[in-house]
C-alpha cells in the first residue's frame, strides 16, 4: 500500500476502484513463479496504480475465500515457458482461498494515469477518506496498521476518521460512495 504526505502534510493512501460493481480496495495480486512476496507487492502495486514504490515495512497478511460468478471469469496465469502472462477461463462457482501480504510503500516514481485496466481508478485519498471508502473490513484493518506504523495513535486517521463498529464479513464488500 502506497502512502504519501500531500500538501499541508495531509497523509494520503493510494486506493484502486471499480465502477461496477462499486469497489474501493488496496492494490494486490497473485505471485508469478519464482517471485518473492515483496517482488509481487512491488510489481502488482506498480501495475494496478501506475506508481512505483519502495518498501518501508511489512503490514501483515489477510486471507479470504471467494467464488467465481455463475458465468465464470478469466483468470491470469503464467505459462510454464514463462513467455508472459496468459489468461484461462475459470470454472463457474469455483471456490478460491487467497492470502495477500501487504507492505507499506513510499512512492518513488510514476503517475496514477498509467494504471492498468484491472481497475477503473487509482486515486490518492486522505487517510480518513481511505478508511471510510475501502470496501472490505480486512483491508480497513491493514490501513489502521499503516496509520499506527506512521505514528498515528491507535491507528486513527485523525479528527475526520469516522468510528467503526460494524461487523461485516471480511470478504463481503460494504456499500460505498461511487468512485
Amino acid at each position: 500500500m502506497l502512502y504519501r504526505y500531500a500538501h499541508d502534510d495531509v497523509l494520503e493512501f493510494l486506493l484502486v476502484g471499480r465502477r461496477r460493481p462499486p469497489l474501493w480496495a488496496l492494490p494486490k495480486g497473485t505471485p508469478r513463479d519464482g517471485e518473492t512476496i515483496e517482488q509481487t507487492a512491488l510489481r502488482e502495486i506498480a501495475e494496478e496504480t501506475g506508481v512505483l514504490g519502495q518498501i518501508v515495512a511489512p503490514l501483515g497478511s489477510i486471507s479470504y475465500t471467494f467464488r467465481t460468478p455463475p458465468r465464470g471469469v478469466v483468470l491470469p496465469w503464467r505459462s510454464e515457458r514463462g513467455r508472459g502472462d496468459q489468461v484461462r477461463p475459470a470454472t463457474p462457482n469455483t471456490r478460491f482461498h487467497k492470502t495477500v501480504y501487504h507492505f507499506l510503500l513510499r512512492p518513488v516514481a510514476g503517475d496514477t494515469a498509467l494504471h492498468d485496466a484491472e481497475y477503473d481508478f487509482a486515486r490518492w485519498l486522505s487517510a480518513a477518506d481511505a478508511l471510510d471508502m475501502v470496501s472490505h473490513e480486512n483491508e480497513r484493518a491493514i490501513l489502521r496498521r499503516a496509520l499506527a506504523l506512521l505514528g498515528h495513535a491507535g491507528g486513527a486517521a485523525g479528527p475526520k476518521a469516522s468510528p467503526r463498529g460494524r461487523t461485516a464479513s471480511p470478504a463481503t464488500p460494504r456499500r460505498r460512495r461511487r468512485p
